[in-house]
């Protein structure tokens, strides 16, 4: 008998950090690791072997949420079967049986967080239909509320509530970030003025009527800065 091909065995007496999918909460991994020794003998092979291991278990663990601690080592046991890792010159035939293991508060965290989700989730799925059914919306308060037909909202302000949400995001929110850009060009204390002049200006422009009610007068020390300001800008 070869003494060399024999079966080796190494555990992990110290559990190793697996990041998982969810944000700041690892798994604790323990367990065994088999192989067989090839020539030469390598010192320090258990080392190794654990470090292969761990490198393979870590890839399945990030595509797991850390509150399935069940089917994530399921999911690990079954990957380290199904495709274990390459034999190499030290070492051949290597499997592992994985334990995971997480605390209680780590496992608390984790649970907040799929609830997060879910809830985020089911925001985008109600920004959704606001956009393309409003009817949706209105059905979806009617099962929540079964006790309150009586009381249920019009869908007309369902669908004002979409144009105006819609008009947010696909133009309020550019204005203002450009505001913010232009507001950079100038020092901190007189960015936002003359980022507001320039919008003010533009829509004075636009819509003239509706600033009739503003007469010019004198200026104001501020309107004297803005329009330094405006002049050294070109």
């Amino acid at each position: 008998m070869n003494l060399l091909r024999r079966t080796q065995e190494t555990h992990f007496s110290e559990p190793r950090l697996l990041e998982s999918r969810t944000p700041g909460v690892a798994f604790e991994m323990t367990g065994t690791a088999q192989w067989k020794t090839r020539r030469p003998r390598r010192p320090g092979i258990e080392g190794i072997v654990r470090d292969t291991i761990v490198q393979r278990a870590q890839e399945i663990a990030i595509t797991r949420y850390a509150d399935d601690i069940c089917g994530a080592q399921d999911a690990m046991n079954a990957g380290l079967r199904a495709n274990p890792p390459g034999s190499t010159r030290y070492y051949s035939s290597l499997t592992a049986a994985i334990t995971l293991g997480i605390s209680d508060r780590a496992k608390a965290d984790a649970r907040k967080y799929r609830r997060s989700l879910a809830r985020v989730k089911r925001l985008c799925f109600l920004k959704e239909q606001l956009y393309t059914d409003p009817v949706m919306l209105l059905l979806d308060y009617l099962e929540r509320n079964p006790g309150k037909v009586a009381e249920q909202p019009d869908l007309a302000d369902f669908q004002k509530l979409a144009l105006k949400v819609r008009g947010g995001e696909q133009w309020w929110c550019r204005i203002l970030d450009t505001l913010d850009k232009l507001a950079s060009r100038v020092p901190d204390e007189d960015g936002n003025l003359f980022a507001m002049n320039v919008l003010a200006s533009v829509l004075k422009q636009a819509a003239p009527g509706l600033f009739g009610q503003h007469q010019d007068g004198a200026r104001s020390p501020q309107d004297e800065d803005s329009l330094a300001i405006q002049k050294s800008l070109g």
